[in-house]
């Protein structure tokens, strides 16, 4: 645990839900995929396939657990049935973050904030206030119209203040606990000047947050008030305190391979289960009964109206890492139970980033150990998906009929 930074307590914690589990010899193994929020330290676990870790990768992570929550609640207890799975759906795991996105994004398009004055004076400036000038001052009348000789005068200008101290301090206490190593630092010049404020953000949390509300009522621009009321959204949350009570806020799941199950078994379009044959047993005197229900991951439909029964499988990368022979024994079965239906096609569907969209990498079959092919069996067809791709189109509830002419293309 010291290796990854983290101390006994909050080792035990993660250990309690989950995160980590137990393997062999003191080691463990790190079953959680999402966000992690601790006092001091954000942790984003992504999918075992994730090549580019970014800003980017880790919204897309947060919106495809949230669409599958969402799926989850709506099911019937029936249909959630028996996933033994641990979701954690602490949104304030994310909160933060985002607020940390949003106060950067600000910072890199414009800068330090700055103080927008309106000075008016009857004398100097750039541009009439209208408003005030048809309010305030007499007009003379002329047969080609009124002249305003004493026009109300309007100049803007702007000033550094203790809210820009605030602003940059509070990017300096998230940039040590969010920032990727990819990314681009808040200017060293600013930290320098402006940073001083950093060491007090928990003890004047409160007075902190009266001080950019009272800014926020006198600002009229929009990408200020913006600005100012995340500022104030990170600075009245007691959770997000850089030395507060401590807490594991996770917002993921133990089990991601239920993610990525019902992503393909929505974007391949997962139709109405058929009646499988399945296992009956006969011990009289009682009936034959059927102890086991046979049930394929995901039931197809391609072109043409042919059957297709696929498996969602997340390893990788194939084939270092594979299926076992019951998991190949049970689509098997399936194909030879559906016989009667007509030309099956039986697949298994892999995660692979590097593959655009969805592409055939191989088949599985049943051989002698002489490497006789036992054709009685056929094969299994095995599918290489684009992850990203296809949690784009899964948080769209989107079926690519494209995708399953591929899986019922010509072998």
């Amino acid at each position: 645990m010291e290796s990854i930074g983290l101390d006994a307590d909050t080792w035990t914690r993660l250990l309690e839900k989950g995160v980590f589990t137990p393997v062999r010899d003191n080691r463990f193994t790190l079953t959680f995929v999402g966000f992690v929020a601790l006092p001091s330290e954000f942790l984003i676990v992504f999918p075992k396939y994730t090549s580019e870790e970014d800003a980017s990768a880790a919204f897309e992570l947060q919106e495809t657990l949230a669409h599958y929550f969402g799926r989850r609640d709506s099911r019937s207890a029936v249909a959630a049935d028996d996933e033994q799975i641990l979701n954690h759906r602490d949104t304030s795991a994310f909160t933060e973050y985002e607020l940390w996105l949003t106060l950067r994004a600000w910072y890199w398009e414009h800068g330090l904030y700055v103080r927008r004055i309106r000075e008016r004076d009857e004398h100097w400036g750039r541009s009439v206030d209208w408003p005030r000038t048809l309010g305030r001052t007499l007009a003379v009348h002329a047969d080609q119209g009124a002249v305003y000789p004493m026009p109300v005068m309007v100049r803007h200008a702007t000033a550094i203040s203790d809210v820009t101290q605030i602003q940059i301090s509070i990017l300096a206490a998230l940039e040590g606990k969010y920032r990727l190593p990819a990314e681009s630092p808040i200017s060293m010049d600013h930290r320098a000047a402006y940073a001083g404020l950093l060491d007090r953000l928990d003890s004047d949390r409160s007075s902190f947050a009266l001080r950019v509300s009272r800014e926020r009522n006198q600002a009229y621009r929009g990408a200020d008030i913006a600005l100012l009321s995340a500022m104030n959204s990170w600075l009245l949350d007691d959770r997000a305190g850089l030395q507060g009570t401590p807490a594991v806020r996770l917002f993921g799941t133990t089990s991601f391979e239920y993610v990525w199950e019902d992503a393909c078994r929505v974007v391949l379009g997962n139709g109405p289960w058929r009646s499988m044959p399945a296992p009956f047993w006969t011990l009289p005197p009682f009936p034959a009964q059927k102890k086991a229900p046979s049930r394929p991951d995901i039931w197809a439909t391609l072109p043409g109206n042919r059957p297709a029964v696929l498996d969602a499988k997340y390893y990788y990368p194939v084939p270092d890492s594979v299926p076992g022979w019951d998991d190949v024994v049970k689509q098997l079965f399936y194909s030879l139970a559906l016989g009667s239906v007509g030309d099956v096609v039986n697949g298994f569907l892999f995660p692979d980033p590097r593959t655009a969209g969805i592409v055939r990498r191989g088949f599985v079959d049943v051989r002698e150990t002489s490497g006789h092919v036992l054709t009685q069996f056929g094969d299994i067809r095995v599918f290489a998906l684009n992850p990203s791709e296809l949690f784009a189109r899964y948080r769209s509830n989107a079926v690519d009929h494209s995708w399953l002419a591929v899986i019922g293309g010509t072998p």
